[in-house]
This record gives C-alpha cells, sequence and structure tokens, in this order.
C-alpha cells in the first residue's frame, strides 16, 4: 500500500517530502502507463480573503468532529482500490 511504503522509507530518516514525491510519482506513472482505473480527488474551491486566510475547500470538514479521521479513511480506502507503484528504496 502507498502509506506502508511511505512510513517505511520515512523511517530510515530520509527526507519525508522528498519520498512522498517519489513514492507518488512512481505510483501515479505506473497507474498511468497500464492505464490503471485511479480514483478521482475530490476538490473543493479555495478564496483568499483580503486579510490574507483561506476560505472554502475542505474547511468545514476539518472543523467538524472527527472531520480530518473521515478524510483519512476516504485516502486509505481511494488507496486500498489501486495497486502500489514500484518505488526504489
Amino acid at each position: 500500500m502507498f502509506w506502508s511504503r511511505l512510513f517505511s522509507l520515512r523511517a530510515r530518516g530520509d527526507n519525508p517530502g522528498e519520498i512522498a514525491r517519489a513514492v507518488h510519482s512512481a505510483w501515479l506513472t505506473e497507474a498511468l502507463q497500464n492505464k490503471t482505473p485511479v480514483p478521482r480527488i475530490p476538490i473543493r474551491v479555495v478564496r483568499e480573503n483580503e486579510d490574507g486566510t483561506y476560505s472554502g475547500g475542505f474547511e468545514s470538514l476539518k472543523q467538524r468532529p472527527h472531520g480530518m479521521s473521515r478524510a483519512a479513511q476516504w485516502w486509505e480506502a481511494a488507496l486500498n482500490r489501486v495497486p502500489d507503484g514500484p518505488v526504489d528504496g
């Protein structure tokens, strides 16, 4: 699974941002080359307010009780529906 590979590489002490980009790039390349049906990523409009803050997007979900855990569950289910891509490391 995507997340287990990501966290196993992170445990080695590698840069988390670089690891995430490498894992995602390899997974996405593999999915597109093999025409793997990938889950659609939900999007919401985000606007910058006059005071420099942002509104919209998934803020309402994040503010709800258990909102972040619901989002994590969605991503877990979505990524479990597709195979891992190869990752060197």
